[in-house]
């Protein structure tokens, strides 16, 4: 059992030690800093997408709707395989 917890805090400790690396959000200086203030896409000091996108479609879904379209019967349509009734 002490085996077990070592090995969890231990990935966790070297998990946060590589994440926390310069290559993982490290700010932007100097020839950087410029080539990304030259973005047609940032400006007010962030990054905005092209594309206008609606969040919620006409009509809306809530969650548990759209979590019930991935049931298996829409995925595979019983004519197409066997199915369990």
């Amino acid at each position: 059992m002490l085996a077990f917890i070592l090995c969890i805090v231990f990935l966790v400790v070297s998990g946060c030690l590589y994440l926390g690396n310069d290559k993982f959000g490290k700010l932007p200086v100097k020839g950087r800093l410029a080539i990304i203030e030259q973005s047609p896409n940032y400006y007010g000091g962030y990054f905005h997408n092209q594309l206008k996108l609606n969040v919620i479609v006409k009509g809306g879904i809530s969650i548990s709707g759209f979590i019930k379209s991935f049931s298996m019967k829409e995925i595979i349509p019983c004519h197409l395989a066997p199915c369990l009734s």
